[in-house]
């Protein structure tokens, strides 16, 4: 599936620009483009973001992506498929200057004790569709951390010429609530030339490590067991 293969009409996405947008609360992510804009991510109730929030959805979690433009305009997209009764989790931003898109991932509770990890792409104020990536609705996961690592190689096209290519990693790893323990998962997300391939494979982590549980999870703190971090090297 090519994420840049449809994208959902802004008029269902997006409200009128708003000049000073109220702003959610708790951490942000931001993203730069190479035009000089700037996108920040937003979490918070439809109310908070949204003055104009139909009637019975005021109190639904959202998230929300501020596009401020060099000329000082500012414009607020609502992130599709979060508008709903789902609690939306906290977004990770990433800009990919080859293809000019902003990609969103997050983590959606859609239901008591269950989750899904989302992908979804803007790219001149529209939106492609949301890809679950996750690989399993079922487990309640924890907020998605991402790190980003580039590549570029050259193949020959129909008419023999060499031509170049920009391929970027979307490394995602999150925690997921299992019977016995929690557990790491990981996920590569491949963008060639600035386009989803299609498929992610989802690797258990926890899986690598055989060494023996205690017999008593008392010994070991929640916040280790959360402490799911990616490291660059």
């Amino acid at each position: 599936m090519m994420l840049r293969a449809k994208a959902i009409p802004l008029a269902l996405c997006a409200l009128a620009p708003l000049a000073l947008p109220a702003q959610a609360e708790g951490p942000r992510e931001a993203a730069l483009s190479s035009n000089g804009e700037i996108y920040i991510a937003q979490q918070g109730t439809c109310r908070q973001l949204f003055p104009s929030c139909p009637t019975g959805a005021g109190n639904n979690s959202v998230l929300a992506v501020d596009v401020l433009r060099p000329g000082g305009s500012v414009e607020r997209l609502l992130v599709p498929e979060s508008a709903g009764p789902e609690v939306e989790g906290t977004p990770a931003l990433v800009m990919e200057d080859a293809s000019t898109w902003v990609y969103l991932i997050w983590e959606s509770r859609t239901a008591p004790g269950t989750s899904r990890v989302n992908l979804s792409a803007l790219q001149d104020g529209r939106w492609a569709p949301v890809v679950e990536v996750s690989g399993d609705v079922g487990p309640l996961k924890g907020a998605p951390q991402v790190l980003i690592t580039r590549d570029s190689y050259t193949s020959l096209d129909s008419e023999g010429l060499l031509r170049p290519h920009d391929r970027t990693a979307l490394h995602v790893i999150w925690w997921e609530d299992s019977r016995d323990q929690e557990q790491v998962f990981y996920t590569p997300i491949l963008l060639e030339d600035g386009a989803y391939l299609g498929q992610n494979r989802v690797y258990n982590l926890s899986r690598l490590d055989s060494t023996a549980l205690p017999e008593t999870r008392a010994v070991l703190p929640t916040s280790l067991l959360r402490a799911a971090q990616l490291v660059p090297g």
